[in-house]
């Protein structure tokens, strides 16, 4: 899954020590301030938002249902400037619902791995 398909989750993973919850957003392109690339970008961020929102995230993972959530967008590099009044705005959005906004960028070639509950 990635960013162009807005109405799913693309993964979800649990932090053994922390129990924080990441529900991953993977955009494998290079960053666009292309209205079109941006339109996408918020459409996948509010499906993620709702997903929260509407009690899903509880429901599929009730072990870890009331930890901490972040969405972290991964990404090949820095957002450019141009983008920064919209990612600050959902960062601030999100923190309004008690979720934190990260973007990272994995080494390259490494987008990341989901593995199964061990032990």
């Amino acid at each position: 899954m990635t960013v162009e398909k807005t109405g799913s989750v693309d993964f979800i993973t649990v932090e053994r020590d922390t129990g924080t919850i990441s529900m991953v957003l993977i955009e494998p392109r290079e960053w666009s301030a292309d209205p079109a690339r941006v339109a996408q970008l918020e459409a996948k961020l509010e499906s993620y938002r709702k997903y929260f929102l509407e009690g899903k995230l509880a429901k599929a993972l009730p072990q870890v249902a009331g930890n901490p959530v972040v969405f972290e967008l991964r990404c090949p590099g820095p957002p450019p400037q141009e983008l920064f009044p919209t990612l600050n705005r959902w960062g601030k959005e999100l923190r309004d619902i008690g979720v934190q906004f990260d973007v990272s960028i994995p080494p390259p070639g490494h987008v990341g791995v989901v593995l199964p509950e061990v032990g």
